[in-house]
């Protein structure tokens, strides 16, 4: 059963499959999953008439393994483990017996993009929307966790896998929803839309106040995993610099350290201790979505997201749903989230000069600091979960319909002959 938030939602006569590389961690025979995943499979299971859903399974659950599934029996297919393209490789047998399952139960089935096992997607049993979250190609190129061969070998794996997307998406029964204008260019805009993702309900918006006082240090919040696409580390050199002007600022870490960082964890580590100004640095690990997150959201002076490859990060949409202005790169899908000086600002990857001037503008601009947060709040509310799922739904739809057609057209054609 949904949960309850979606119970009231408008149905729609489909039996949906629901197919990601990420992953589920079992508790007491229950599948646990992060948040945004669970919250997204919900609002798809409240609207559908049967869903099916099939994850990598994880060896023992991690501290985002929070949100539990409550789905019917048998309607959760596992899959391995798929951590990397190189790794997942030799799995596509088992993921491709997973995907057929879950398309045996389904009239369209959903896979979230990238997807390491990308042999396991061939052949397919039936319309698909294809849900792209990322730009694989963007992300490999700016990966600083490869060297010298190993890059240039990722990269090229990273255009095969592109090219074999292309061609499932080229098919007449298939669909696609992407994170940004850009990659919904790439993969043909006839084939599906865009949009900004969320994880937010709309009854959440505004629901956590801050509690900081006025006149408390600024605070730059940093939310996601320290990864090196991540830019983290331009954070810090922007912040670095935003202290000689700020001098009582400091700047908060959310988040978890990636698993396989290849180094890039003591690398941060070192950042921290060359800024020389280490206790200005609050590294706060994870925090569960919800009241807790929010707290931090609502209670920070400005989100950074300086990230060198994205889709549309969530953190965009959650910080200002609790009233914080946002500063992105115009990298990936975060420009169609944030419309420059006025619900956000948006600055060019790897420019720590920019970062710093951004910082400067709203943290003495009164008048900018007002309308990105007024601004903000209107964006969030288009943002939503529901709306999310809903754009999903639509496409998975016409994605049937066009199968129906497709199947109309051969009978006629076998009938004529």
């Amino acid at each position: 059963m949904p949960s309850r938030a979606f119970q009231n939602a408008v149905s729609v006569p489909l039996r949906v499959g629901f197919v990601s590389a990420r992953s589920a961690a079992f508790r007491d025979g229950v599948p646990y999953v992060d948040a945004a995943m669970g919250r997204l499979i919900d609002a798809l299971g409240a609207r559908v008439s049967d869903l099916t859903v099939a994850l990598s399974v994880a060896p023992q659950a991690q501290p985002l393994h929070e949100h539990a599934l409550t789905l019917k029996p048998g309607r959760f297919v596992g899959m391995p483990g798929m951590p990397s393209v190189v790794r997942g490789f030799h799995k596509f047998k088992d993921c491709a017996d997973a995907i057929h399952e879950v398309e045996r139960q389904s009239d369209v089935t959903i896979i979230q993009l990238p997807f390491a096992a990308t042999l396991a997607l061939q052949r397919p049993a039936g319309p698909r929307v294809y849900h792209v979250c990322a730009d694989q190609r963007a992300s490999m190129r700016v990966n600083r966790s490869y060297r010298g061969a190993t890059h240039i070998a990722a990269v090229a794996a990273a255009e095969i896998i592109d090219a074999l997307t292309r061609v499932l998406i080229a098919r007449k029964d298939a669909r696609i929803v992407t994170h940004g204008f850009e990659l919904l260019h790439h993969y043909g805009e006839k084939s599906g839309r865009s949009v900004v993702s969320s994880s937010l309900l709309a009854s959440e918006i505004g629901s956590v106040k801050r509690v900081r006082p006025k006149g408390a240090p600024f605070r730059v919040l940093f939310v996601g995993y320290l990864r090196p696409e991540k830019g983290i580390d331009v954070l810090l050199r922007a912040f670095g610099q935003f202290l000689k002007n700020e001098p009582n600022a400091e700047l908060c870490i959310v988040g978890t350290r990636d698993l396989d960082d290849h180094g890039f964890g003591v690398k941060f580590d070192r950042d921290v201790q060359a800024l020389g100004a280490g206790d200005k640095v609050s590294f706060l690990g994870h925090k569960g979505f919800g009241p807790q997150l929010f707290q931090c959201y609502a209670d920070a002076d400005v989100v950074v997201v300086p990230s060198r490859s994205e889709g549309t990060p969530r953190v965009l949409v959650e910080a200002r749903a609790f009233g914080t202005p946002v500063i992105g790169t115009e990298v990936g899908g975060i420009p169609a989230s944030i419309t420059h000086g006025v619900d956000g600002l948006l600055i060019p990857a790897d420019d720590a000069d920019a970062l710093t001037e951004s910082l400067l503008r709203i943290a003495v601009d009164d008048a900018l600091r007002g309308q990105l947060i007024q601004n903000g709040y209107d964006r969030a509310r288009r943002c939503t979960v529901e709306a999310f799922s809903e754009a999903i739904l639509g496409e998975a739809v016409l994605a049937r319909a066009q199968a129906r057609s497709i199947q109309r057209g051969t009978s006629h054609a076998s009938n004529g002959s």
